[in-house]
């Protein structure tokens, strides 16, 4: 995409997202596809400026036990991108394991 001149910067910091990507990477093959996922600038200015949220779960990408995951985003101007931080708090135990703690931060380029 970059050869037909597109631009776009995503960095994911999460633990998860990064084993899952370490996982499949094996499975991009010469000739395979590749799918991404795009996005609007629109729509990336919306998710750093979501309200706060919060949910409780029984299992899913962040934690295979029960947990409750919040979720805070902000906006920055001036660079064009979206943070977004996900804390994950185990329901069993209350802690918040420092490797719960997840990071995406997306750019809007032009």
């Amino acid at each position: 995409m970059a050869r037909a001149g597109h631009t776009c910067t995503g960095i994911d910091f999460s633990l998860a997202s990064v084993a899952y990507a370490r996982e499949t990477a094996a499975a991009l093959v010469p000739g395979g596809r590749l799918l991404l996922e795009a996005s609007t600038g629109g729509s990336i200015k919306a998710t750093g400026s979501a309200e706060r949220s919060w949910y409780t779960a029984r299992s899913g990408l962040w934690s295979d036990r029960p947990h409750l995951a919040l979720e805070e985003s902000f906006w920055d101007e001036g660079a064009q991108a979206a943070t977004t931080r996900h804390y994950v708090v185990d329901a069993e135990s209350g802690g918040v394991p420092p490797q719960e703690g997840f990071v995406a931060i997306t750019a809007v380029r032009r």
